[in-house]
């Protein structure tokens, strides 16, 4: 699907982007951080390689939480997104106290 003219990938992620950053002006946020996952089963470089028109390809209905993790990992250069979620509110909320379970 096309997004307002943008292909999926880079061109939408920008664009994503600049959204967020106006949404946070509007509500004041001290900041805005968008990780470097990409949502879906296909990478950022598969998702490249498609033409514009392609259909969005959602997870499966069976897609585990650690399959995700497993991907997002691997789009993430092999670093552990769940750390990048934990470094990112330790980061802006350093007194709130981060609980896990399974991980």
């Amino acid at each position: 699907k096309l997004w307002g003219g943008l292909r999926r990938g880079k061109e939408i992620g920008q664009a994503r982007m600049e959204l967020f950053q106006q949404a946070a002006k509007i509500f004041k946020a001290d900041s805005v951080a968008l990780g470097p996952f990409v949502n879906g089963p296909l990478s950022l470089s598969e998702l490249e390689a498609l033409p514009a028109n392609a259909p969005f390809q959602p997870w499966p209905l069976n897609t585990s939480v650690q399959q995700v993790i497993a991907k997002w990992s691997r789009d993430w250069q092999e670093r552990n997104p769940v750390d990048y979620m934990v470094a990112l509110l330790r980061q802006s909320r350093p007194q709130a106290v981060i609980a896990m379970d399974g991980f």
